[in-house]
């Protein structure tokens, strides 16, 4: 975060609560902090707000980092367990057959059909006021959040020295509900918000109807295209691929890549190592059927190396972003482009 100043303040007006100063302090910051420190959305625009009358962004940290909510949680750490010594290289499988990948593509379509059809908000973000008995009080905050995320993508392309009116279509991979795609429709011209999970696509084309937003094309997700039927311009997807098996995210980023355009950019987030974590496809395809669980894997960064070398594409940006609360597991951000021809 920048670290700015400023000695003007504003003298408040009776009857009205004081105004926001000027500190540097900015509605995304805050939100990150919450995400990445708490591992949660913040509580209501309130609590936002509170949080934007502090100081610096110095300040803003120190108060985040010694609240007793994050000194009694599972990421107040200092040294991730990854960074281990004991712990060795993973072992991923991600190029199956393309019989295995079908049957690893449908596996995942049943058990988000599933999940779309029990409790689809929580599903999108894992938090009891999303749950079904409790979202008719809570749903406007779970589409509003998306408007954190519309920040990140816009913020991301200004730091690839590009301007976001380069781009005329954005295609968001796993839009679910179109908590985030609705806000990407009022910046673009327009947004592909491609899911594999027909309940959830239902749901957010109903929502989008309703609030009048109409240059959104929902797409059901299928082999062998993945939703992509065009070049893309801007690509982007977040906590969606980590859901997928290893074979399928390496699938859909090959296809991806693929079809980035000249000059297109692709913002994706993947957990790239977990202690301990392996990925046989044989071994997977033959455990359990139960397909009701949401399941978190892994694809090593040395495949997505690979992928973006040989679809002669150029790494832009790589963060640790802290997606995965798990001190076991490390998520990376990946900011990609194919350069203009």
């Amino acid at each position: 975060m920048a670290v700015k100043s400023s000695s003007m303040k504003s003298a408040p007006v009776a009857g009205l609560a004081p105004p926001v100063p000027n500190t540097g302090v900015t509605r995304e910051n805050v939100i990150w902090c919450y995400r990445m420190l708490l591992g949660r959305e913040p509580e209501n625009e309130a609590a936002i707000d509170s949080k934007l009358r502090r100081s610096s962004t110095d300040e803003l940290l120190r108060e985040f980092l010694t609240s007793r909510e994050f000194l009694n949680s599972k990421r107040n750490t200092t040294r991730p367990a990854f960074f281990s010594s004991t712990n060795l290289p993973i072992v991923v499988e991600f190029e199956p057959s393309a019989e295995d990948l079908a049957r690893l593509v449908e596996r995942v379509r049943r058990t988000w059909r599933g999940l779309g059809e029990s409790k689809p908000h929580w599903s999108v973000l894992s938090q009891k006021e999303f749950l079904p008995d409790n979202i008719d009080a809570t749903r406007d905050t779970f589409h509003r959040s998306g408007a954190a995320d519309l920040e990140l993508v816009l913020a991301t392309i200004r730091r690839a020295g590009r301007d976001s009116t380069e781009f005329s279509t954005v295609h968001e991979y796993g839009c679910g509900l179109g908590r985030i795609t609705n806000h990407l429709a009022a910046a673009f011209e327009k947004v592909i918000g491609c899911d594999i999970s027909a309940p959830h696509l239902n749901l957010a084309r109903e929502h989008s109807a309703a609030i009048g937003v109409s240059n959104i094309e929902y797409r059901e997700i299928s082999i062998p295209d993945y939703g992509i039927h065009e070049p893309i311009d801007l690509w982007f997807s977040l906590i969606v691929l980590q859901h997928n098996p290893p074979p399928v995210i390496f699938t859909i980023l090959r296809h991806m890549l693929a079809a980035l355009r000249p000059g297109g950019l692709a913002i994706f987030q993947v957990p790239t190592y977990a202690v301990g974590y392996r990925f046989k496809v044989r071994e997977y395809l033959e455990k359990s059927k139960d397909t009701k669980s949401m399941e978190m894997h892994v694809l090593p960064q040395r495949a997505i190396f690979d992928l973006i070398r040989q679809s002669n594409c150029q790494l832009l940006e790589i963060i640790e972003d802290g997606w995965v609360g798990d001190g076991n597991w490390l998520s990376n951000t990946f900011v990609v482009g194919r350069p203009a021809a």
